[in-house]
């Protein structure tokens, strides 16, 4: 037990622990803004966010239309985009084409 205790210490000191999560932005309505689109084949667009993006942080698009009963049509695509490692600045424009 005593060597056991010994080994999780020197693994903590060594930097080899579990990772961490990573932060996300919460975002609310009016935090990005889409700048075109292009539905038809093949599918483009452009955003910007208003805010500042954390690395990791996702956010999901989509042309397909939302049906007079409720909830989105199911025929076309859904794009994710996510932020990469250092994260995004606001203002930023991003550009997703052929998704």
């Amino acid at each position: 037990m005593k060597h056991l205790s010994f080994l999780l210490l020197w693994l903590l000191a060594c930097g080899l622990r579990p990772p961490t999560a990573q932060a996300q932005t919460t975002l609310h309505p009016g935090d990005v803004a889409l700048l075109g689109y292009n539905a038809t084949d093949p599918d483009d667009f452009a955003f910007t966010p208003l805010v500042n993006l954390e690395a990791g942080t996702q956010l999901k698009f989509t042309d397909n239309g939302w049906q007079p009963g409720g909830g989105f049509r199911l025929t076309e695509g859904i794009c994710t985009y996510t932020a990469p490692a250092g994260g995004v600045p606001r203002g930023t424009i991003i550009s997703l084409r052929n998704y």
